[in-house]
């Protein structure tokens, strides 16, 4: 059995293709390869869900695989076709979300590049699963009708200090949800160190801040848990330049901050430059915003209603290109190899008649 390597940087990075995963397994020997320079497991296939320098081994090459795909992590990541477009040209199939990625993708990687529009494999996977139980309870008791789900990128902003207790004193639910920023174990990216370590015991002390509010409409997330699958709860997503902002479009108001370190006056756009349905709110505005329910609600009424971004069911279709590809590709190579042991055995044959041949002639002349 053929066998695939899946190789991304951590867990929630894995949920981006763990629906392709789980529709490949049946057909193909698949395996996850999570964590930073992961080394071919000898697999002839691997798709690179992780950035191109975080993995320096997983490349198309004699010495690792004969077959590779590339499928993204971050729905906002638009640049990554133009930054990591020399390993990204070698892929058989560059698997995208949705349109304005393909536009992206050929820009930087030509117009005849195997590009393919799947959709968001994030969003079959949208369940709460069975080890949360009992987060699933609080989540279906939450009191309001209201529910704003906060998902920073970066908690060594600390922008939370100001946030979380505006959204305490609002007759509306909080789902707080933060990053795992790396599995356990593993070690933290090269020259990142300092803000991933402040941003997990950040990340820590806001959660710990929401237990201490000891209040009915606020909740705490499981970090591990795959964000999408909180989308149905809520109406309004905050943070400060997560994709789950792109993400959650459909499902009801983004909201980003713009906050990148723990200068509050350091603040720009990045999601809402590529949606523009992504509201920008500085902190000035959105501390107006959250300061009433009625500033609340005057905003929301002023939003345009969800709109899809890019489609579901996306890891039956990348399932189905990567099979058609490897199937089309191993049914070439297995004609080529019976065509050369053809042409090897027609070779040994032609060789043994042409010896056989000269013995009887020589043969005959010595006589």
């Amino acid at each position: 059995m053929l066998a695939i390597d899946f190789v991304a940087h951590h867990d929630i990075q894995a949920q981006a293709a763990q629906s392709i995963f789980d529709e490949l397994s049946g057909a193909f020997d698949c395996r996850w390869l999570v964590g930073p320079d992961q080394v071919p497991s000898g697999a002839a296939a691997g798709i690179l869900i992780d950035h191109a320098d975080f993995q320096p081994r997983i490349r198309r090459s004699l010495s690792a695989y004969r077959y590779l795909f590339h499928i993204l992590h971050d729905l906002a990541d638009f640049p990554v076709y133009e930054a990591e477009r020399d390993r990204i040209r070698t892929c058989d199939l560059v698997l995208v979300p949705g349109p304005m990625h393909a536009q992206c993708a050929r820009k930087s990687l030509g117009a005849d590049a195997p590009i393919h529009e799947i959709g968001w494999p994030k969003y079959d996977r949208m369940t709460i699963p069975p080890q949360h139980e009992a987060f699933d309870a609080k989540l279906k008791s939450l009191p309001h009708e209201l529910t704003i789900l906060y998902t920073p990128t970066w908690a060594f902003t600390y922008e939370w200090l100001y946030l979380l207790p505006l959204l305490r004193d609002l007759p509306c639910n909080t789902i707080l949800k933060n990053h795992i920023y790396v599995n356990p174990g593993q070690p933290m990216p090269a020259g990142s160190g300092q803000d991933y370590v402040i941003s997990m015991r950040s990340a820590d002390e806001m959660e710990a801040a929401i237990e201490s509010y000891a209040c009915n409409h606020m909740i705490v997330a499981p970090r591990t848990l795959n964000v999408c699958s909180l989308f149905p709860y809520a109406q309004v997503a905050i943070a400060d330049r997560s994709s789950v902002l792109a993400e959650f479009l459909p499902f009801g108001v983004s909201i980003e901050t713009g906050r990148y370190d723990p200068d509050e006056n350091h603040c720009e756009p990045e999601i809402s430059r590529y949606f523009p349905e992504v509201a920008y709110l500085r902190r000035a505005e959105l501390v107006a915003t959250l300061s009433s329910w009625r500033n609340l609600n005057t905003f929301l009424n002023g939003r345009q209603p969800p709109s899809a971004v890019v489609a579901h069911g996306a890891g039956i279709r990348a399932a189905a290109l990567i099979r058609k590809r490897l199937e089309e590709a191993e049914g070439l190579s297995s004609r080529i190899a019976r065509g050369m042991q053809r042409s090897r055995e027609e070779l040994t044959v032609f060789i043994d008649k042409g010896v056989l041949s000269l013995r009887r002639r020589f043969g005959a002349a010595e006589r």
